[in-house]
């Protein structure tokens, strides 16, 4: 009967032991938690890659804007210019040719302040692009010679 037991015990230690999961074990300072490094790695991959979609698309908004603008400057219509540009510098802030059209838009109404600080600006996310800048500095000279309070 004792053998029968032993056997069984046996039988039965062997079934579990078959039966169990291999737990595998990490190097110290690892965890297989949710946001391990793999699926942080992941995770951040489809976040960065989102937001270049996102900065694409507000880029894309921003200049369709800027051409609306333009437009409108073209149309002697600086007040609706300058809300317009509102709208695509809050979209695309880099966006130096925003701070160049905004400068134009204040030289229509006689605001050399304004015009004066939109330039700098302008000069600040355009100093990479040569020709940009040339404009940039003719529209400084005009501004500065416009009467500054």
């Amino acid at each position: 009967m004792i053998r029968l037991y032993t056997i069984f015990f046996a039988v039965v230690f062997i079934c579990i032991s078959g039966c169990m999961a291999k737990v595998a074990t990490l190097p110290p300072g690892e965890s297989k938690s949710p946001g391990s490094k793999a699926e942080k790695s992941d995770g951040e991959q489809t976040r960065q890659m989102l937001a270049k979609k996102n900065q694409d698309a507000r880029m894309l908004a921003s200049l369709q804007i800027t051409k609306q603008a333009q437009s409108l400057l073209d149309q002697k219509n600086p007040d609706y210019a300058i809300r317009t540009l509102e709208r695509a510098i809050s979209l695309n802030p880099a966006a130096g040719k925003n701070y160049y059209y905004m400068a134009e838009a204040w030289i229509m109404k006689d605001n050399a302040k304004q015009a004066l600080e939109f330039n700098r600006l302008a000069g600040i996310y355009l100093k990479e692009d040569d020709a940009w800048m040339q404009n940039v500095l003719q529209q400084k000279d005009s501004i500065e010679m416009m009467n500054v309070d």
